[in-house]
C-alpha cells in the first residue's frame, strides 16, 4: 500500500516540476526573446501601409494593413490565421442580407390581409366621430366665443408674470457663474501650491536628467536596425518646411546611406514611402525600470505623489 502511494507522490511531484519548468521557460522567452517589428508604407496618391510584429521564429504573429479605405488584420499561431479573409465574411454577410429579405417578404405577404381588415375598421369609426361631431359644433358655437376672450386675457397675464420669472431666472444665473468661477479659480491656486511645493520637496532635475537617460537607453535598444526613407515635402510657409527638415537631420548620424530627404521650399508637396526594421525586448524595459526605482529620488517622488492622491 505504501509503496502505491508513495509512487503517487512521485509522479505528481515530477509533474508538477515539469510544468513548473514550463513555465519558467515560457517567462524567459516572454522576457528575453524580442518581438520583431516590421513597417511600410507610401504616400503618392492614396495612403498605403502595412505592419507586422511576429514573436519566437513566428510562432504568434499580427499584421495589419491598410490601403486607400481597407483595413485588415490577421493574427496567425504556428501559421494558422485565426481571423479569416474580409473575402468569405462578404460572402457570409450577403447571405445573411439575402435571407433577412426573403423573411422579410414572406412576413409582408402574410400581414397584408390584416392590415386590410384594419384599416377598414379605422375608417367606419372616423366616419362615426365626425358625423358625431358635426351635430355637437351647431350648439357649442356661442360658448366658444365667450371662452375665446377668456382665453387671451388669460395669456395676456401669463405672458407678463413669465417676464418677471425670466428675468429672476436671468438674475440667479448670472450669480451662479460667478460663484462656479470664483470656486474654480480657489482650486486652481490650491493645485498651483500644491506643485510648488511638490517641485521643492523632490529633487526634479536630477529625476529629469535619469528619466532622459533611460529614454536615451530605450531608444538605442528600439531603434529601428534597418531604415529607407524617401520623402520630398513641402509647405506653404517656407519657415514650415526648414522646420520640419530640421527635426529629420537627427535621423542622419543613424542612418545615413538609407535617407534621403528633398525639401521643397516653393511648392506645397508630400510624397514618398519608408521601409522599417527593428526588434524589441522586454528584458530592456524591466531593467530600466529595476534602475530608476532603484534611484531614492524617484522613490521619493512616487511616494509623495501617491500621498496628494489620496489627499
Amino acid at each position: 500500500m505504501l509503496h502505491i502511494v508513495l509512487t503517487i507522490i512521485k509522479f505528481v511531484g515530477i509533474l508538477f516540476l515539469c510544468l513548473l519548468c514550463l513555465f519558467v521557460l515560457l517567462g524567459c522567452a516572454l522576457i528575453f526573446v524580442p518581438v520583431h517589428y516590421e513597417a511600410k508604407g507610401s504616400y503618392l496618391e492614396k495612403i498605403e501601409g502595412k505592419i507586422r510584429f511576429s514573436w519566437f521564429l513566428r510562432f504568434f504573429s499580427l499584421q495589419a494593413s491598410y490601403a486607400g479605405e481597407k483595413t485588415t488584420l490577421i493574427i496567425k499561431i504556428c501559421g494558422i490565421p485565426l481571423r479569416r479573409k474580409k473575402q468569405k465574411s462578404e460572402k457570409k454577410q450577403k447571405k445573411t442580407r439575402r435571407d433577412i429579405k426573403h423573411e422579410k417578404t414572406e412576413q409582408e405577404k402574410s400581414e397584408t390581409p390584416q392590415k386590410q381588415e384594419r384599416d377598414i375598421f379605422l375608417d367606419r369609426e372616423e366616419e362615426k366621430e365626425n358625423t358625431e361631431g358635426k351635430k355637437d359644433l351647431s350648439g357649442d358655437e356661442c360658448s366658444e366665443k365667450e371662452s375665446q376672450k377668456d382665453r387671451e386675457v388669460f395669456q395676456e397675464f401669463e405672458g407678463k408674470q413669465e417676464q418677471k420669472k425670466f428675468k429672476i431666472n436671468l438674475f440667479e444665473k448670472i450669480k451662479q457663474t460667478i460663484k462656479k468661477i470664483k470656486e474654480s479659480i480657489k482650486t486652481l491656486q490650491k493645485t498651483k501650491e500644491k506643485i510648488k511645493s511638490f517641485l521643492e520637496e523632490n529633487n526634479i532635475k536630477a529625476i529629469f536628467g535619469l528619466c532622459k537617460s533611460q529614454v536615451l537607453i530605450l531608444f538605442k535598444h528600439f531603434r529601428p536596425r534597418k531604415l529607407i526613407l524617401n520623402l520630398r515635402f513641402g509647405f506653404e510657409d517656407p519657415s514650415i518646411t526648414g522646420m520640419v527638415l530640421g527635426v529629420l537631420c537627427v535621423l542622419y548620424p543613424f542612418y545615413r546611406n538609407t535617407i534621403n530627404i528633398k525639401p521643397d521650399f516653393e511648392n506645397k508637396v508630400l510624397e514618398g514611402d519608408f521601409y522599417c526594421k527593428g526588434r524589441i525586448r522586454f528584458f530592456h524595459m524591466l531593467a530600466i525600470g529595476f534602475r530608476m526605482w532603484r534611484d531614492k529620488n524617484f522613490r521619493k517622488m512616487i511616494k509623495n505623489f501617491i500621498k496628494i492622491g489620496g489627499k
